[in-house]
């Protein structure tokens, strides 16, 4: 089941099985709603609150269903994640084949006004799931109640993760680095950009201001003549948990003002060649494009359309146990914590060949 959950989120993330990803928004949705009337006391109802605001974060098209899951990790064993948010988040875009960063990711999905917006698409997609219509009357009667009522209280469910995120924003490390030259090493002064959200929640605590990454930047040449075309420049980028970072934008100041710009590969690490003789500066930081948001849509639903994402994947619909699988991919039950961590392990290996 592990390796189906493993194999269902990378493909949610590429977005190529979207009535199968629907089914299991649906289910993740009722799942947190029926938990939520559930909650014995003010603790299990402020993270059952949580996760019903996680549960409508995962509708989002793209990279919604990442930023759920690793923000249910980070959630179970913060003493554990928080440092790695954003090195997982960087990994959510990269299997979403987006060019932005984790602030512009939380940004633009953070957003309670556009989920009130997209909230009648959800609710047209939860009644039409094969999770609600096996539900009895009752069940299904409370769970379209409280669907509606959401978007009275959006505002205070997105707050809820706004709570949750001012500790783990606060030991994020910032991306700096130096290249090392034929003379002198020069210290690169920049940060990770800020988006409005982090800007807010700084003012009311610290972030951090370690290095985010160890740099392997080198300067050489296979001659000592200066003018010689030879001179090549070597960047790679570690986290220092996870191995080299995927894909990390970097902007290269070379002696004589000419600049290189681009992203790492799969490794954390590119080559330059033919690069100008002299120190240059090395910036590593978060791609400054921004995050374009898909609206949520709800998709024709039928048990059909569903077996063919899954047989698209390899799957026998008939041997899986949907709920098992369902559960086990959207994070919903605690091994799921143990296994995440383990998937990310998985993923880091797979993108350094090994």
């Amino acid at each position: 089941m592990k390796a189906a959950g493993v194999t269902l989120s990378d493909a949610i993330d590429a977005g190529s099985i979207p009535h199968l990803a629907q089914a299991l928004s649906a289910y993740d949705t009722i799942e947190a709603i029926l938990a939520l009337n559930l909650a014995a006391d003010q603790q299990e109802e402020d993270e059952a609150f949580f996760d019903l605001a996680l549960a409508l974060l995962g509708w989002v098209p793209g990279p919604g269903h990442g930023l759920k899951r690793v923000l249910r990790l980070v959630n179970r064993d913060p003493q554990k994640h928080a440092e790695q948010l954003y090195d997982l988040l960087r990994h959510v875009l990269l299997n979403c084949k987006l060019k932005t960063s984790p602030d512009a990711l939380l940004e633009e999905s953070l957003n309670a006004e556009l989920l009130r917006s997209e909230l009648a698409q959800i609710i047209a997609a939860v009644s039409a799931s094969a999770t609600f219509l096996a539900l009895d009357a009752q069940r299904q009667a409370l769970v379209l109640a409280d669907l509606e009522q959401t978007g009275e209280h959006l505002d205070d469910l997105i707050e809820r993760i706004d709570e949750r995120l001012l500790p783990w924003l606060a030991v994020q490390r910032n991306s700096s680095a130096q290249a090392s030259g034929s003379s002198a090493r020069v210290p690169a002064q920049t940060s990770k950009p800020q988006s409005r959200r982090v800007d807010n929640l700084r003012e009311h605590g610290t972030l951090s201001t370690h290095p985010a990454a160890s740099d392997g930047g080198k300067l050489s040449r296979e001659q000592i003549n200066p003018a010689a075309t030879s001179n090549w420049l070597e960047l790679s980028l570690d986290d220092g948990k996870l191995g080299g970072v995927p894909g990390a934008a970097y902007k290269v100041i070379f002696a004589d003002g000419s600049i290189a710009e681009g992203h790492l590969n799969n490794l954390g690490h590119i080559r330059l060649e033919g690069v100008p003789f002299g120190p240059a500066k090395v910036y590593y930081g978060e791609d400054p494009r921004p995050y374009p948001r898909q609206p949520i849509k709800a998709l024709a639903s039928s048990a059909a359309l569903i077996d063919r994402d899954l047989r698209s994947l390899g799957f026998i619909p008939a041997k899986l146990d949907r709920d098992d699988l369902y559960a086990e991919t959207s994070g919903r039950i605690a091994p799921y914590c143990e296994f995440n961590a383990l998937w990310w392990e998985w993923a880091s290996a797979r993108y350094h060949g090994d």
